[in-house]
């Protein structure tokens, strides 16, 4: 009996000892959880370094009574909240790996909540400039809330607003506007037009417009956001004033200074009454009102605010916050605006030191920081100080520009190289100002980093995933070719019976297919990437021969720093031409307007099309003495040119300038065309080829359906019926095909002509030694013209804009069998464009000969090169190619090919070869005029074809 009675009391005192210590454990949550409360209080109110002792405490509790719990978690948010707050990012990071890592754990992969830890983790991410580790975390949030939740929840419209965020905050405004407004769809209609949600919905967007220079479409936008809030939260709510701000932001764009300024003042006095005089918005409102004065001239009245918002930041946020170096960093510009340039040096220095540690050395914003500290030693004529910091911010751009483009679709990494392009401006200017040889090589370093970046990361992807055998990625190559099909087939085969909303729908649901498989191509693509080493200067001089020189165009807008405006600051667009050989320092030499050069080009171009004008001569003269003639001293003894064009200079015939002595540049010199000086890296690697050599000729266009055709017989160009694209036979092409049938020593299965000279049977071809294609080529200049393509459809008010407007590689092609009653088999619409011809596997191909006309066109990208079927066979991994850049005569190009042909047998290079052909050419009078010869230019490899790659077999 003693014992049970023993017994029973213990139990009972082990009960006890639960129970008291479940309400101890119960009083310490409800203690984190107040804490938690309190620190939510003190974040709204901006009162970060207050709040993060009760955030740790809150954080402490709870990891004692359980690690892995939901408020542990939320606690480790709070805090990393706060550390993110204040820019302690370093300190931030592994909170919301952890807070991620127990959410996951606890609810799964798929849970809402975890979502949320995802898009915490996404925008620290972004607040560091880490965008290629924020964009998939948001894509994934947006994922898992788009499923538990549903496309139409209010928690979906805010996932999509902050991809959209992270995609304006990187340029990628393309990919950032359907996202915002989806969102703002969505909010309107969960929660109604003056729900304060939708008002910031409609500032996103508008923020966006604003980015993208759309102020009309952004003022109605951001008007009504500001009556939203003002209904909702009253004239003197922080809401409001966020409203006012985003107005006047867009006034102060747009000039409208007048207009600005009050909008500014009244959030001002709003952020000051509601938030306090020391909150961080206050500190924000003072420097955008600052600037606009600074913009304004009124230096008196902007110095103040200035001041004080440095004063509100450093005390409020600490003295090493971003946002502190921010100010630091606005004040330091005034006083450089000012003159009092030893007043600005130690505050630039000070902002760089602060956003290198909080940021890290490679952020974008350090490089920001870098290049206004160096225009600072510019200005003051301290240039041997001004070039290492313009060189290592032009370094740390190239790291983030790598990053970068290792993942994403075309456009958003065009949106990007956009963002750098004043950088690169920046560097070029600095370069033909200043006599120093190491300015010369930074400018030089900045194109070669820049011009055709986006074209070499897109290659890039595509020959790293073609060398994979999954079979999921090889299929990503069967998706994206059969979009492309379909967009092109859609585009010159027009709606049919489609309505004009549904085609405008159909095209764009494609445009967005083709932008995803971009992606996932670039993102699969990583996985086979090594280092990717950065490009250098050092690294081209050594690809290039000893008996060659790189001749590097660059087309930039000129900055000088010294000027106090903005809008005096850039100069009109320029030509610089920079000169490198392997021995010796770079040169850079300012070849004057662009302007004027572009207008003689197209004279040039004009004269050279028509073999009856004699004012080419003239023209020819004028070019060379404006583009050759300023380089001779830096090409002494250099008789090959590697040619790297930019802007209008891309669709010049160079071998056809006349020198002083009225001799073509191609009677003494080598010319070879490249996008970048860059491609002498990627041409040191070349793929061993896998196929016989295929030539395509003479195709069966079919009867047309759309009227007769014009009568274009002698010419294999686009000048034909383009409301129609009518396209007749060309008898050249089949001498052309059975000549090179013998040299080539080419089997039946090789020679495809009639009605075997097919869409399907050119896309199924698998790295041919030689690609030759002779046929109808064309380009469409521009929208209005390639409008014209499209059946005849009445869109009455609703026309839509068409994609050929969007994409240039859908406004040039080639015409194939069945071309002019636009089939060809079940899908085919028998226009190759260069949309498809990018698709082609040309890996291992030493040479694409497009002989037909205006192949070497299409639309001219500053710094990007030209978009047409050029670009198209880079990206389907040709080695080289000759292309045309005028209508070209049937008869004269069959004997120019032929030549050319024999030669490249005999072993000369394919640069070389079609030089001697040229000069041939030149030598007899009937074919002297270079409308005869000079259409024709090599672009890529330069070097003999090995003799086993020319129809010899292995």
């Amino acid at each position: 009996m003693k014992g049970l009675h023993w017994r029973i009391a213990v139990v009972f005192v082990l009960a006890l000892w639960v129970l008291s210590t479940a309400d101890a454990q119960q009083g310490d949550l409800a203690e984190a959880q107040r804490l938690n409360r309190q620190v939510l209080q003190y974040y709204a109110t901006g009162r970060y370094q207050q709040a993060i002792p009760l955030a740790q405490r809150a954080l402490s509790i709870t990891e004692a009574l359980d690690p892995e719990s939901a408020d542990t978690a939320d606690s480790l948010n709070n805090l990393a909240e706060l550390y993110q707050a204040i820019g302690a990012y370093v300190k931030a990071e592994p909170l919301c790996q952890r807070a991620l890592e127990i959410t996951e754990k606890r609810l799964g992969p798929e849970h809402p909540d975890t979502a949320v830890s995802l898009n915490n983790l996404a925008a620290l991410y972004t607040a560091m400039g880490a965008y290629a580790k924020a964009e998939p975390l948001y894509q994934r949030a947006l994922a898992i809330t788009e499923k538990a939740l549903g496309p139409e929840h209010i928690d979906t419209a805010s996932m999509l607003n902050n991809l959209a965020e992270l995609y304006r905050a990187t340029g990628a405004y393309p990919r950032a506007e359907p996202l915002l407004e989806r969102a703002l769809a969505i909010t309107e209609k969960a929660l109604g037009p003056e729900d304060p949600d939708t008002a910031l919905s409609l500032n996103n967007l508008a923020e966006l417009y604003q980015a993208n220079g759309a102020y009309a479409r952004a003022e109605p936008l951001l008007k009504r956001a500001l009556t939203i809030d003002e209904k909702a939260f009253g004239p003197e709510h922080s809401a409001t004033a966020n409203s006012l701000n985003n107005l006047a932001e867009l006034y102060r764009a747009t000039g409208a200074y007048p207009r600005a300024e009050p909008l500014y003042q009244r959030a001002l006095a709003i952020r000051e009454k509601a938030l306090g005089p020391e909150h961080p918005d206050t500190a924000r409102s003072l420097n955008n009102l600052a600037l606009l004065y600074e913009a304004t001239g009124a230096y008196a009245k902007a110095e103040p605010l200035y001041q004080r918002a440095l004063e509100i930041t450093e005390k409020t946020l600490g003295p090493e916050h971003p946002d502190t170096a921010l100010s630091l960093n606005n004040l330091a510009a005034l006083y450089s605006a000012m003159g009092a340039y030893a007043k600005a040096e130690p505050l630039y220095q000070r902002a760089l030191a602060i956003t290198e540690k909080a940021l890290g050395p490679e952020h974008p914003d350090t490089a920001s920081l870098l290049n206004n500290l160096a225009g600072l030693n510019e200005v003051v004529g301290a240039y041997a100080n001004a070039e290492p910091l313009f060189e290592r911010a032009r370094g740390i751009s190239e790291i983030n520009t790598v990053r970068f483009l290792l993942s994403g679709d075309e456009t958003r990494k065009r949106a990007y190289l956009q963002q750098r392009r004043g950088d690169a401006y920046f560097d070029a200017s600095f370069s033909v100002m200043v006599a120093d040889p190491r300015a010369k090589a930074l400018g030089l370093t900045a194109v070669l980093q820049y011009k055709g970046r986006v074209l070499d990361a897109m290659a890039d992807s595509v020959a790293l995933l073609r060398r994979s055998v999954d079979p999921k990625d090889l299929a990503l190559f069967d998706e994206l070719a059969a979009v492309a099909q379909q967009l092109s087939t859609l585009t010159f085969r027009g709606p049919g019976n489609l309505s004009a909303s549904a085609y405008r729908e159909r095209l764009d649901t494609l445009a967005r297919e083709q932008e995803r498989l971009e992606g996932e191509i670039s993102a699969r693509s990583t996985a086979f990437r090594q280092a990717v080493a950065p490009i250098t200067l050092e690294r081209v001089r050594q690809r290039l021969p000893a008996d060659a020189a790189l001749v590097e165009w660059f087309r930039f807008h000129p900055f000088d720093p010294k000027m106090k405006d903005e809008k005096t600051q850039w100069g009109a667009p320029r030509y610089v031409a920079y000169v490198l050989r392997r021995e010796g320092d770079p040169a850079a030499i300012d070849l004057g307007a662009a302007q004027d050069i572009d207008t003689l080009v197209s004279d040039f171009r004009v004269a050279l099309s028509d073999p009856a004008r004699t004012s080419y001569k003239e023209v020819g003269e004028k070019l060379f003495g404006k583009l050759i003639n300023p380089l001779q001293s830096s090409l002494s003894g250099i008789n090959r040119l590697l040619l790297s064009p930019d802007g209008a200079l891309n669709l010049l015939p160079f071998a056809a300038l006349i020198d002083e002595h009225g001799e073509y540049v191609a009677q003494h010199s080598e010319l070879t065309y490249l996008t970048s000086g860059r491609d002498l890296l990627s041409l040191a690697a070349p793929v061993p080829a896998r196929g016989s050599p295929v030539v395509m000729a003479d195709p069966d266009y079919g009867q047309s359906t759309s009227g007769p055709p014009r009568d274009i017989g002698l010419y294999r160009s686009g000048d034909l019926d383009r409301s129609g694209l009518v396209f007749t036979p060309l008898a050249g092409t089949a001498d052309e095909a059975k000549a090179l049938q013998g040299l080539l020593k080419l089997d039946v299965q090789e020679l495809l002509t009639g009605a075997n000279a097919t869409e399907e049977k050119l896309k199924g071809v698998h790295g041919p030694r030689i690609l030759h294609v002779a046929t109808h080529g064309f380009f469409l200049s521009d929208q209005q013209v390639a409008a014209g393509v499209l059946q005849p459809v009445s869109f009455g008010t609703e026309t839509p804009p068409l994609p050929l407007g969007e994409n240039p590689l859908l406004r040039s092609g080639l015409a194939l069998a069945g071309a002019n009653a636009r089939r060809s088999g079940e899908s085919d619409d028998g226009i190759l464009t260069a949309a498809e011809a990018a698709q082609l596997d040309l890996r291992g191909t030493q040479l694409v000969v497009l002989s037909a006309c205006e192949t070497g066109l299409g639309q001219v990208e500053e710094g990007e090169g030209v978009y047409g079927l050029r670009r198209a066979l880079v990206l389907a991994g040709a080695e080289a190619q000759l292309v045309s850049l005028w209508k070209v005569a049937d008869s004269q190009t069959q004997g120019l090919m032929v030549d050319y042909y024999q030669r490249l047998l005999k072993g000369e290079g394919r640069a070389a070869a079609l030089r001697e052909a040229q000069k041939a050419m030149i030598a007899n009078p009937a074919t002297r005029h270079p409308y005869y010869w000079a259409a024709f230019v090599p672009i890529g490899d330069w070097t003999p074809l090995a003799a086993k790659r020319v129809g010899q077999p292995e």
